[in-house]
């Protein structure tokens, strides 16, 4: 198994490059997450095109490195709802539209676990949650993103929630961050059956 970790408001950046994920440098994730997230919450907008593209592209060059069959899944964490500037409706076309950002992970058999940070009280409505839920799962509650039914060589997401301790650790074993968010990459070599489906 390997990781790296990056974080995203407006833009995105690396925080840790890929590495094995042995003791020690999971301790190292450990550590560098305990350090820089919890200062990094001050985000002018929370832009998922920005999340996804810049994962994508980390774990399709990752894949090209090293080669084999890979099953990979982004970990996302997102303390805040789709914000972005300019016109949030052209960036959920962007997102959501067939052949849309959206449809380019999953065509590229990334699995996309969200676990949404939200707390109560919270600004974000149930509109937007059920938005990231269709990000990572296809449908939400009255809404889609990117082409349903998902083509027969997409991967499924899932979406999480924070008030439900018990799900991060479901959603782990299955796939073997006031604005912004997280996003573990992880690429784990095997048989594309055992990706999370």
């Amino acid at each position: 198994v390997q990781a790296s970790l990056g974080v995203f408001a407006q833009g995105y950046t690396s925080l840790v490059p890929w590495l094995s994920l042995d003791k020690s440098n999971a301790a190292h994730l450990k550590s560098v997450s305990s350090a820089e997230l919890p200062g990094r919450n001050r985000g002018d907008f929370t832009d998922y095109r920005t999340a996804l593209v810049n994962a994508q592209s980390s774990l399709n060059a990752r894949e090209a490195k090293v080669g084999g069959t890979n099953c990979k899944v982004i970990l996302w964490f997102t303390d805040g709802a789709l914000d972005v500037p300019g016109a949030e409706t052209a960036a959920r076309n962007e997102l959501c539209a067939p052949n849309g950002i959206v449809d380019s992970v999953r065509g590229a058999r990334i699995s996309v676990i969200a676990l949404a940070l939200f707390h109560e009280p919270s600004s974000v409505t149930a509109a937007q949650r059920e938005q990231l839920r269709a990000i990572a799962e296809g449908t939400g509650k009255g809404l889609t993103c990117g082409t349903t039914p998902s083509s027969r060589d997409a991967v499924a997401g899932s979406d999480l929630r924070a008030d439900d301790a018990g799900a991060p650790r479901r959603g782990l074993a299955g796939g073997g961050a006031p604005h912004g968010g997280a996003l573990h990459s992880r690429r784990v070599k095997g048989a594309p059956g055992r990706c999370v489906r």
